[in-house]
């Protein structure tokens, strides 16, 4: 790299991979426990010989834990993740928010919020449930302002998965499912606070729900709109089978939309997942080729992604049998050639 890429660039890029239909970028998720992004980046390259495009971090409990890893830990963190940036990789940030009711069933993400008043309440300024709310928001903007203050565009993904039912702000809470109206307005309360009263000038905004073949909440039901998302993409965690294929029909419904689309969460499930006493890289379980074989899959049904993530420990690529021939392959592109491909746009 020349230089660093500007922002304008980044969603360039993301929208010149997604056309093309002979690559896809690749990335992996920093690992949890305040893992810090460099031992990712380092661990990937030493299983797979090659550095991720992309790399993903969490800036709540499954992963940095910004409010607790000290002013020096978010400096290092920011420095690595610069670094990353310089050598032309791609960082993408989400935030498993702590639940504000503190009812979260001892993992901080997770419980339920309550019903519609619940949720006035909380995209009420002022209120209690905003007030403890806004102060991890305002922890958040603060480190990713940290990163374009030196120069660092970020794929930002705020409230993932928000279709499903596990985590606080999911829409679907103890069998009640809310109007997606209450996502929207969610959506567009950080929108507001990080864009237009904070200022935030390096984010790329990234819509990400579930995988989902619920039809009467489908990956559409929470999309804020149009003007408040950069980017499309979902979570898909499979099992083998061909999930996208399925009466959801995800991954079509997304493309409608005509934004750029990405799969921003990616792993495996079920049995094609090792338990904790096994290894990934044993047979029967899922491997590079099998991922290949996927990616084939989608091109050839006409189903483009930009830039595939997956996620950390079992799920991630490095942990993969073959993960040295998925990055070997002539479809991924890696950080190196994410670096070429942005030198050849100045």
């Amino acid at each position: 790299m020349k230089k660093m890429y500007t922002k304008e660039q980044l969603l360039m890029m993301v929208k010149k991979l997604y056309e093309d239909d002979s690559k896809t970028a690749f990335g992996e998720q920093v690992g949890g426990s305040r893992e810090m992004p460099a031992k990712m980046i380092e661990r990937f390259h030493e299983k797979t010989g090659k550095y991720p495009a992309i790399c993903g971090i969490d800036l709540a409990c499954y992963g940095l834990q910004i409010p607790f890893i000290g002013q020096k830990g978010r400096e290092q963190a920011i420095e690595e993740l610069v670094e990353f940036a310089n050598e032309g990789g791609i960082v993408t940030a989400s935030s498993h928010w702590a639940n504000p009711t503190g009812n979260d069933g001892g993992d901080l993400c997770r419980g339920n919020l309550g019903r519609e008043e619940a949720w006035e309440e909380l995209l009420t300024e002022g209120t209690e449930l905003n007030t403890i709310w806004k102060a991890e928001l305002l922890q958040d903007a603060r480190f990713l302002k940290a990163l374009g203050d030196r120069g660092v565009p970020v794929l930002w993904r705020p409230l993932h998965e928000q279709n499903g039912g596990w985590f606080w702000f999911c829409i679907t809470q103890n069998g009640y499912t809310l109007p997606g109206k209450y996502m929207e307005r969610a959506w567009r309360y950080v929108y507001d606070l990080y864009e237009n009263k904070l200022g935030l000038t390096n984010l790329i905004w990234v819509f990400a729900p579930n995988i989902t073949n619920n039809v009467n909440c489908d990956a559409m039901y929470c999309y804020p709109g149009d003007d408040v998302v950069d980017i499309i993409g979902y979570d898909w965690y499979t099992s083998g089978g061909y999930e996208v294929d399925g009466d959801g029909k995800t991954h079509d419904i997304l493309m409608a939309t005509g934004k750029p689309l990405a799969i921003t969460e990616f792993g495996p499930t079920g049995a094609k997942l090792a338990p904790h006493d096994r290894e990934q890289t044993e047979d029967g379980f899922w491997n590079g080729r099998d991922m290949l074989a996927l990616i084939d899959r989608l091109i050839s049904d006409g189903r483009k992604s930009a830039y595939i993530m997956t996620w950390t420990w079992h799920w991630a690529a490095h942990s993969w049998k073959y993960c040295e021939e998925l990055m070997a392959s002539d479809k991924i592109v890696d950080r190196d050639k994410l670096a070429a491909m942005f030198d050849e746009m100045e």
